[in-house]
């Protein structure tokens, strides 16, 4: 049996329709963070934060879900809230907790 050759047609995807405006929400990088799964996690650290820092930081990443509106807040927990955001934005520590996280789980 001799090759021969396909003719076949080029493949395209279809095109996707937009999303809800009800889902879509312009903000800054950071602004609106989520983690799914928080449980006992063995984290490798070779370089960087120690364990314990690290779940701090995963705390904060936590709180930063707060929204004083929606929760009703003391004053005093309104506080917490903006600076542990405020820590977090400053510092950058969610990009290390999501990097930590995705490589160095075993």
């Amino acid at each position: 049996m001799a090759c021969r050759r396909w003719k076949a047609r080029p493949f395209k995807l279809p095109i996707m329709p937009d999303l809800p405006d009800a889902r879509v929400k312009r903000s800054l990088t950071f602004e609106q963070v989520g983690l799914d799964y928080m449980g006992p996690i063995s984290i490798k650290t070779y370089i960087g934060p120690t364990l314990g820092s690290l779940e701090r930081v995963i705390k904060e990443v936590q709180e930063l879900n707060l929204t004083p509106v929606s929760q009703e807040l003391s004053t005093e927990e309104e506080y917490r809230f903006y600076d542990a955001r405020k820590r977090i934005m400053e510092e950058k520590l969610a990009v290390l907790v999501f990097w930590k996280l995705s490589t160095t789980i075993d």
